[in-house]
């Protein structure tokens, strides 16, 4: 019997630590059929058990490809045809990636700092916010580079 369905059964305690692990594995990377397979439940399960614990699951679109990158390599001057064919995907894919996340014109990322970049990535790729909200979110996390 698995982890899960156990202490679900035997103490509400463990249950929630058993979950707290799994949601925080899952934000580390891991796989949903990783998890599933680990915990021996059906990938459903896991679904479920993320959901309950307010895990923000990302849209097909955005699991296919992390927006950061995409935005990343605009601001920088890269085409959207190099782009496509560094990420795999369609030129039609990069725009709708674009689009969806509300990019439409990405310069100011040049302007940010390390540590702003990675508070944008995150906000963006993690957090599933939208461009403007995550530039907002990285700019408060520092100042502009050269300031």
């Amino acid at each position: 019997m698995s982890e899960m369905v156990r202490f679900h059964r035997r103490n509400s305690q463990e249950y929630f630590s058993v979950l707290r692990l799994c949601a925080a594995t899952y934000r580390a990377g891991a796989s949903v059929a990783e998890l599933a397979q680990d915990y021996g439940v059906s990938k459903q399960t896991i679904y479920h058990r993320l959901k309950s614990m307010n895990v923000k699951m990302p849209t097909r679109t955005e699991r296919r490809l992390p927006a950061f990158r995409t935005v990343y390599l605009r601001a920088h001057g890269v085409t959207l045809k190099a782009i496509s064919e560094e990420l795999g995907i369609t030129v039609s894919g990069v725009s709708e990636r674009l689009r969806l996340r509300g990019v439409k014109g990405a310069d100011a990322l040049l302007l940010l700092n390390t540590q702003q970049l990675e508070a944008y990535r995150v906000a963006l790729d993690e957090d599933c916010l939208q461009h403007d909200d995550a530039m907002e979110i990285a700019l408060e996390s520092g100042g502009i580079s050269g300031n």
